[in-house]
């Protein structure tokens, strides 16, 4: 969909990137690359560099340092289109687009660096790094059931507290009884204390 208004020219991209530049996880430097490669991109589907140095007033290195940056945030990606034997190297934005939809979603996965975090505290605390297994698991559990570093931190203080072995499968329970705060009802109106105990 997204892609689609883009190529109809309703897609406001550069007022999109600028006000989520966290949520796609971009630097100020890898914001203004992608915004200039969005602008050459229905004309062109390649990088001009030296176009991007000229325009944006940085280094080449920097230009490619930032577009490696970009890659392996998995904005874009190239390939290489053959015509006659012979092979071009072309871009595709597939990836930003579509994270621009799990954005408008509320969909949005969390961030390489949140994710890294979590991997790192586990990690130190069963002494050892994680399995593929065990990493597919706290992936599930940040993604899907939407937990988040906080949540693995009291998990794994409660899980000591209770002098309890820190395992993978130790804070998975743990983060599933999650304990709702008790309601204060002191200095509630009369009806509302009675409505309270009614249902407790």
């Amino acid at each position: 969909m997204i892609k689609r208004l883009y190529e109809l020219g309703y897609f406001e991209y550069q007022k999109f990137i600028l006000e989520n530049s966290k949520k796609l996880s971009l630097s100020c430097e890898e914001a203004m690359v992608l915004i200039r490669i969005l602008d050459k991109f229905k004309e062109n589907k390649r990088i001009d560099i030296n176009d991007m140095s000229e325009n944006l007033n940085m280094t080449i290195d920097k230009i490619q340092n930032t577009l490696s940056s970009l890659i392996e945030k998995g904005i874009y990606e190239i390939f290489i289109t053959y015509d006659c034997g012979l092979g071009e190297e072309t871009i595709t934005l597939d990836g930003f687009f579509n994270k621009c939809e799990a954005i408008i979603d509320n969909k949005i996965e969390i961030s390489h660096d949140d994710m890294f975090l979590i991997t790192k505290l586990i990690s130190s605390k069963v002494n050892r790094l994680l399995t593929s297994q065990e990493l597919d698991i706290i992936s599930s559990l940040v993604t899907e059931d939407k937990y988040n570093i906080n949540d693995f931190e009291l998990a794994i203080s409660k899980l000591q507290k209770g002098n309890k072995v820190v395992t993978i499968k130790g804070i998975a329970q743990a983060l599933s009884k999650k304990e709702t705060p008790a309601v204060d009802d002191t200095g509630a109106p009369e009806f509302l204390k009675n409505f309270m105990k009614s249902i407790k």
